[in-house]
Parts: structure tokens; C-alpha cells; sequence
């Protein structure tokens, strides 16, 4: 079961076991240091192990290379550790819930929430590997994929498009300058209460997808012309450049971190074979990222250039160590989760039984075409961090609580159900990377199958359909046009 390349359905070896034995000794050690000063909770640490033994064996496999470098289920496996493992054990441990109102009872709650998150972990991971292709070696069978040029007219006509969208989002606020102010005039006013682009969303979406566009265009340009690896790093650069201009004055981290990533596995499919070194540097890169922008995303312009600005968002922001702030809040959703767990199990709040869902999906549609579209899930996230108050526009809140938590809100502990479909999604994907066809119509798609299983574990299902609209929609497009030939 554990053995790197075995089948689920084969009996644990003498190896397997005594793997799990060592694994679970250093976990033990690393359990007893960090929480010192907490009282040992054995669910807590087995829900961990659980946790951390059903994703060590996909890893394992990617890091031997016997997976593909963007197969989504190691990546999955990877950010789930962090999500349900690390990230909460440390904000437990050091207690770190910035934002919201912490008693006995969240804390009571806390090691069901570390059991829901691995029982969730274990079914999403055990489905996805039973209904994926596991090779057991992938060395010299990682071929770069074709991207036919059919549907390169396709993929011109969509810029000219997302360019025209972008210009005329710019020339609402009289240009980028205006752009700015209208972001500065949000922060001032309050995210909540303020959305310079209300009205304007599917225009905005339009217009964010051109570094999406930009990155299948260089892939084009490179194809055949086996690139260095300084060069790839000046093409990345002045991508990213671009992609801050496009994507990241409105303050979105994720939405430039996302374009990034769509560049890099463009060209890892087509263009260039890159190892596993690309992938660390860019986590690391994003940790970076997180921590230097966010002063923009939080004070504007002034914040990036004015120490004392910087120190006074930080204070008021609660946000003492930036660090542990991108670690356990921006990935992490443990303590709003255990906050929606306690409301919902102990009947504070009834189940919304799919209602979030059906939100989601309107949230796009524009107002003016839709006025009484149903509230998103902002509706049942504000009434459970803020009891007893009704929802409106002026009194909300921006927390995320993730594709777990809004699924625990819906269903309460039935939502462990939903594991089984999503572990079937994400095989479903992983299979996407092993196909016989070097030139798949749907290779535009890729880098969504490698990072959406992610994206739904992060986001609410609003903020998905945002996810879709800005970065799956146009490859989509392509798709169905390139399957036209």
C-alpha cells in the first residue's frame, strides 16, 4: 500500500510497515516539540499521520520521476500537506487566529477538525489513485506534447479581444493611474463596501486572461527553437512583468501567481522539459511574492515605498509576523473552518444544504442581466463569523473559508461524501498526462487540470467560478475550436 509504485490493492509489505512505524516516530518527535506547551491530543496526531501517510506515496512517486512534473494529483498531495497538516498543526500550536473571536469551544472543535480534514484527505487521495494510471516509470516517456498550430488564428483573435477588454476596463477609470485611485479609494473605504469594478465582472474577466493568452503565444514562438535557460528566464521575466501590469494592480496575489504557473507549465509541456528544481524555486518564489506584495495588496502604491505605512497596515491588520501570516492564513483555512464546524454542529446555524452552490454559479452572471440573483457564500460566511447579525453589503466578511468548509456549511459531516467525486475528478486529470496522443485537443487545458483540484480546496465557490472565468474560460474556447479541425 505504501510502497512507492505499488498497486492499492496489494497487501503491505515488511517495508511498507516498517516505513510507516519510522514515519510515524519522527511525526511523534516532531508532534511532542512544537506542541510543548499544549496537552497531547492523540486524534489530533493520528488524524496527521492519516493524513500524511496516504500523500507521502503519490510524492514519492513524482519525486522519483516516476509521475509526471504536473500531474495533479503530487501536487494536490503536496499543498494538502501543508493545508490540512502543517499549517493548521502550527496555528494550533502557536495559536495564531488573526480576525477572528477564539474561545474554548473553537478550541474544543479543533481535533474533529484535523479528523474531518483527513478522513476528506485519505478518500480524496485513496479514489484518485484507483482511478489514475500509476506507471511505474516515467523516464523517457515524459515526450513533450504537440500544440497544433490550427489553433493558433483562434488564439490571436482572443487577444485582440482580451486586449480590447483590458483597454476599456483601463479607460473607465480614465487610465491607469485612475485604475489605481479607484483600488486606493476601496482600501480607504473598505473591501467590503467598495467595488470599483462591480457591474463590469465579465469584462474584467476578459481582460485578466491575457497573460493566459500571452504565455500560449510564447509557447508558439519557443516550440522550435529549443530555448536556453537564460533565455526562458528573461521570457519569464518579462512575463511577469506583464502579468503584474495586467492581473496584479487590483491587488490579486493569486491571480498573478496563477499566470505564472500557466506560463511555466505551457512551456514544460511544449517547449522545454524542466525537473522538479523549477517547481521548488517556485514555491519558494510565491512565499516571497506573498510576503513583498502584500503591503500593495493592503495600503496601495504608498505602502511599497513607506516603512511606516507598511508597520501601521501590519498593526492594524493584526499581521505581526508576515510570514506566518501567508503560511497559515493565505494557506491555510483551519480556523475558519473549525469556526463554521462549531456553529453548524452545535445547530447555532442550519445547514444550507447546496444553497452556497447555486450563488456561486450566479455570481457571475452580471446584475444588470440578473438583480435578484442569490447571495454567494459571502451570505452564510458572514452570518456564522459574526452571529446573529443579517447579511447585508455593509456588514460582510472577505474570509475565505475553502472548498472543505463551504462543503461542511452545505452538508455538515455528509460532505465527507464529496470526497469521492473529487478524488474521481483529480484521477480524472491525472490521466490527462499519461495519453498516447502527443497532440491532445484539450493541451490548452493542462495547466487548469494540474492546478483546479488546488484552486478548489483554497476558494470558495464564488471565488471558483472568478478562478474559471479568468483562467479556464479561454483555453477552453481554444479547445472547442482546435477540436473543430
Amino acid at each position: 500500500m505504501f510502497g512507492v509504485g505499488s498497486r492499492l490493492n496489494e497487501f503491505p509489505s515488511v517495508r511498507d510497515v516498517g516505513f510507516l512505524l519510522f514515519l510515524s516516530l519522527f511525526f511523534a518527535i516532531i508532534y511532542l516539540v512544537f506542541s510543548s506547551e499544549k496537552e497531547f491530543e492523540p486524534l489530533i496526531f493520528l488524524s496527521m499521520l492519516a493524513s500524511v501517510s496516504i500523500c507521502i506515496v503519490p510524492l514519492t512517486e513524482w519525486l522519483t520521476s516516476k509521475r509526471h512534473i504536473l500531474d495533479p494529483l503530487p501536487l494536490f498531495c503536496m499543498f494538502s500537506l501543508h493545508f490540512v497538516v502543517f499549517s493548521p498543526f502550527l496555528q494550533y500550536s502557536m495559536d495564531f487566529y488573526p480576525y477572528l473571536f477564539w474561545d474554548d469551544k473553537n478550541e474544543s472543535f479543533v481535533k474533529y477538525w484535523f479528523l474531518f480534514a483527513a478522513v476528506m484527505t485519505v478518500i480524496v487521495v485513496w479514489v484518485a489513485r484507483k482511478n489514475a494510471i500509476l506507471p511505474m516509470s516515467m523516464r523517457g516517456n515524459q515526450s513533450l506534447f504537440r500544440l497544433d498550430k490550427s489553433v493558433l488564428s483562434v488564439l490571436c483573435i482572443l487577444l485582440i479581444v482580451a486586449v480590447v477588454a483590458k483597454c476599456l476596463v483601463v479607460l473607465k477609470f480614465g487610465g491607469i493611474g485612475g485604475l489605481l485611485s479607484a483600488y486606493e479609494d476601496r482600501l480607504s473605504v473598505g473591501v467590503s463596501s467598495y467595488n470599483p469594478l462591480s457591474g463590469i465582472g465579465p469584462v474584467v474577466y476578459i481582460g485578466d486572461s491575457i497573460p493566459v493568452l500571452v504565455a500560449l503565444a510564447m509557447t508558439f514562438y519557443f516550440k522550435n527553437r529549443e530555448p536556453s535557460v537564460s533565455t526562458l528566464f528573461l521570457a519569464f521575466l518579462i512575463f511577469g512583468i506583464i502579468s503584474l501590469l495586467v492581473v496584479g494592480l487590483t491587488g490579486s496575489r493569486s491571480n498573478f501567481i496563477y499566470t505564472v504557473f500557466f506560463a511555466f507549465s505551457y512551456v514544460a509541456l511544449i517547449v522545454k522539459r524542466l525537473n522538479l528544481k523549477w517547481i521548488f524555486l517556485g514555491v519558494l518564489l510565491i512565499f516571497v511574492f506573498m510576503n513583498v506584495y502584500m503591503a500593495y495588496k493592503f495600503g496601495g502604491v504608498e505602502a511599497l515605498f513607506d516603512e511606516g505605512k507598511r508597520q501601521e497596515i501590519m498593526i492594524n491588520r493584526q499581521i505581526e509576523n508576515p510570514l506566518a501570516f501567508v503560511a497559515m492564513r493565505d494557506f491555510g483555512r483551519m480556523d475558519v473552518q473549525v469556526t463554521a464546524m462549531r456553529e453548524v454542529a452545535l445547530e447555532d446555524y442550519p445547514l444550507s444544504l447546496g444553497r452556497s452552490y447555486i450563488g456561486g454559479l450566479a455570481s457571475v452572471i452580471p446584475s444588470a442581466l440578473f438583480p435578484n440573483r442569490p447571495d454567494s457564500f459571502t451570505k452564510e460566511k458572514t452570518e456564522i463569523v459574526f452571529p446573529g447579525m443579517a447579511h447585508v453589503d455593509e456588514i460582510e466578511t472577505n474570509l475565505v473559508f475553502g472548498g472543505y468548509g463551504e462543503a461542511f456549511v452545505n452538508f455538515g459531516y455528509a460532505a465527507i461524501l464529496l470526497a469521492i467525486p473529487f478524488g474521481f475528478l483529480i484521477g480524472s486529470f491525472s490521466r490527462k498526462f499519461y495519453v498516447s496522443s502527443h497532440a491532445p485537443r484539450d493541451l490548452a487545458l493542462y495547466p487548469a487540470y494540474s492546478i483546479l483540484p488546488i484552486a478548489i480546496l483554497i476558494y470558495d465557490s464564488n471565488s471558483l467560478m472568478y478562478f474559471s472565468m479568468q483562467f479556464v474560460l479561454m483555453p477552453i474556447i481554444i479547445t472547442y475550436f482546435n477540436s473543430k479541425k
